[in-house]
């Protein structure tokens, strides 16, 4: 979105566009299971958003591995006080500004609530 107006958004690298389509069906189902939920006590009332949420998480998982995965590397560099080499972290890239990628009022891809909930190895 520029100046209001949607446009185009090709992720990079273009083979990585059905797992950001998916990153952005997991924020909208997330989104909507915590709507419901915030406007009902009655839990049947989200019981079937939550479904949907956890097949959509358990599709993604399958597919692509943990949402807040990430690889490491060597930067070459030392820590000066204990000699041992310094590791990088490097998330997955889906091209810049992911966040406009796929509109929401959070304008969010990745949701804080399943980043920190989420554990893997």
């Amino acid at each position: 979105m520029r100046e209001g107006k949607l446009e185009p958004f090709q992720a990079q690298p273009k083979n990585q566009t059905q797992e950001l389509r998916a990153l952005c069906g997991l924020r909208d189902t997330l989104a909507e299971v915590l709507d419901l939920q915030a406007t009902s006590t009655d839990d049947a009332v989200f019981r079937d958003a939550q479904g949907d949420l956890n097949r959509r998480y358990d599709d993604y998982r399958a597919h692509y591995g943990p949402i807040s995965r990430f690889a490491t590397f060597e930067t070459g560099r030392t820590d000066p006080d204990t000699a041992e080499p310094i590791i990088g972290r490097r998330n997955p890239r889906l091209g810049e500004n992911i966040s406009s990628s796929c509109q929401s009022p959070s304008n969010s891809v990745r949701p804080p609530e399943v980043t920190v909930k989420e554990v893997f190895k």
